[in-house]
């Protein structure tokens, strides 16, 4: 059987799944972790596909859709969505690519340079 705060806990995730993002990002505002939680579970998947195509990396992609959920944890308070949630973390999405993509490519050229002062 369970026990009643588990049951308690349980009956309220439920509800979350009912909220549309607004709400959830209202709640979330104000620090509400469940909320937090139903908009990991309805994005991540999304966010770490988008990730992992243009990446073509499993690991870059799970920390590119981490940063993007913790900083929106850090910045809940401040975010003010223009349009929807799902634009927002598209927007995210796409940044964070970009930014790894851009460390690749500075990494690879560091790279080529050693090589290539080493190779005179």
């Amino acid at each position: 059987m369970l026990e009643p705060l588990l049951r308690f806990t349980l009956k309220a995730m439920n509800r979350y799944k009912e909220h549309t993002d607004l709400e959830l990002m209202d709640l979330l505002k104000n620090g509400d972790e469940i909320a937090f939680n139903e908009i990991y579970d309805r994005y991540w998947k999304l966010l770490f596909a988008v990730a992992a195509s243009k990446l073509n990396d499993f690991t870059d992609a799970e920390e590119a859709v981490q940063d993007i959920f913790a900083d929106l944890w850090k910045r809940k308070a401040k975010i003010v969505l223009t349009y929807s949630l799902k634009s927002y973390l598209a927007g995210a999405v796409k940044y964070r690519v970009y930014e790894a993509l851009g460390l690749r490519q500075r990494l690879l050229e560091k790279k080529a340079a050693l090589m290539g002062s080493t190779g005179s």
